[in-house]
């Protein structure tokens, strides 16, 4: 693992449990996937960078109003990685699926992701699917 300058404050005892819980994060999807710790590292940087940049929106036009980054239009490997080590909830593009339908994915806390659920047949989604306790859910275009 890099050195501990990537998470600031890290002689504070929370922010040593944060950066544990990183790496081991970090560690076991490199196992996982096969690939290098510092990689995945790295793309959870460059994709907090990105949840930094992007605009926010809200999903739909229901209230309450539903904030999410716009991260749709990107292609970043380790955005929900991202999503879960800094809070941030996210809208983004998915992988179409076999018969090529677009997909719309969403990352969050429960109540980001039950109001995706909610909201999606009325954006003209279809198909839902997700977990909100796990913070995750996707829908295809029609």
């Amino acid at each position: 693992m890099p050195n501990r300058v990537f998470v600031l404050g890290a002689s504070d005892p929370e922010m040593e449990m944060i950066y544990a819980l990183l790496e081991w994060r970090v560690t076991s999807r490199a196992k996982f996937q096969g690939r290098n710790a510092d990689t995945v590292l790295k793309g959870i940087v460059t994709a907090k960078a990105a949840l930094g940049t992007a605009p926010w929106i809200t999903l739909g036009s229901f209230l309450p109003a539903i904030y999410v980054k716009d991260m749709r239009g990107q292609h970043l490997p380790e955005l929900s990685e991202a999503s879960v080590c800094y809070g941030i909830p996210y809208l983004a593009d998915g992988i179409p699926d076999e018969k090529g339908r677009d997909k719309v994915v969403c990352g969050g806390p429960v109540d980001v992701v039950r109001a995706f659920l909610d909201r999606a047949a009325s954006q003209g989604l279809v198909d839902c699917y997700g977990d909100p306790e796990q913070g995750f859910a996707g829908a295809y275009c029609k």
